[in-house]
C-alpha cells in the first residue's frame, strides 16, 4: 500500500513498484486518519510511506495499537535518512528508512526486504550508528570472522550489500567502476569464507560488522 502526500508522488511510487513482478499495489491514500481502516480491509504486507516523518510515525503507531497484531511493515522515504529510527517506531512496524532521492531499484529492494522481515537502513543512518572511519592503527578493520581482516572499504561495501544495493549501485555510490565493485564483493566473500551475498550479510551481522 502506498501513502503519499500528493497524487503525483503516489503515482510515481506505484510506477516504481509496478516494475516488480512480485509486488502488487493494493491501495493508495493520503488520508492518515483513515489509514487503520484501509489497512484492516486491504491487509498489505508493506506500507510505503512518503510523508513527513513525524506524521508517518504517529499514524503508524496508532495503526499498530489499533491492530494489536499483524500490522504491516513500514518503509519510509524521508528528507534526512541519517535520522535514526526510535524504539517505538520499530515496535510500530518501521522496517526501512530511505532518502527521498533513493533509486527505483533501492525502493523496490527495501520493500522486498521489509516484506521478508529484514531491516533496511540507508548508508547515512548506518554511518551514524557505526562511523565508517578507519581505526587509528590503519585502514584495516578488526574482524573476528577470518584471519585476514576486511578493509574499511570492504566493510562499507558489505553494509551496502546488506542494504540491498546491487554491484551497479555500489559502484555509483562509491564513484568506482562496476568491475571494482565486483572485485570488492568477491574479496569479501573470500575473506568471510562464504559463497553468497546472503551468507556474507548473515555472518557480518553476527560479528558486528553490520549494525542492526
Amino acid at each position: 500500500m502506498i501513502v503519499g502526500s500528493s497524487a503525483l508522488v503516489r503515482a510515481g511510487l506505484e510506477h516504481v513498484l509496478g516494475a516488480d513482478p512480485g509486488a502488487d499495489v493494493v491501495g493508495r491514500t493520503d488520508d492518515l486518519a483513515a489509514l487503520p481502516d484501509e489497512v484492516a480491509v486491504l491487509r498489505p504486507d508493506v506500507v510505503l510511506f512518503d510523508a513527513p516523518a513525524r506524521d508517518a510515525l504517529t499514524a503508524f503507531t496508532l495503526l499498530a495499537d489499533a491492530m494489536q497484531s499483524g500490522a504491516p511493515a513500514l518503509v519510509m522515504l524521508v528528507d534526512d535518512p541519517s535520522t535514526l529510527p526510535s524504539a517505538p517506531s520499530i515496535r510500530a512496524g518501521l522496517r526501512a528508512v530511505l532518502p527521498r532521492t533513493a533509486s527505483a531499484e533501492e525502493i523496490r529492494a527495501a520493500v522486498q526486504a521489509a516484506a521478508s522481515g529484514l531491516f533496511v537502513l540507508s548508508a547515512a543512518s548506518a554511518e551514524v550508528l557505526v562511523p565508517l572511519k578507519p581505526p587509528a592503527s590503519g585502514d584495516a578493520v578488526p574482524d573476528a570472522v577470518s584471519a585476514e581482516p576486511l578493509t574499511r572499504r570492504e566493510v562499507e561495501v558489505l553494509r551496502m550489500i546488506a542494504a540491498g544495493l546491487s554491484n551497479k549501485h555500489i559502484a555509483e555510490t562509491l564513484h568506482i567502476s562496476t568491475h571494482t565493485a565486483k572485485f570488492h564483493v568477491s574479496a569479501i566473500l573470500t575473506k568471510l569464507g562464504v559463497a553468497t551475498r546472503t551468507e556474507a550479510v548473515s555472518l557480518g551481522i553476527r560479528h558486528g560488522l553490520i549494525p542492526l
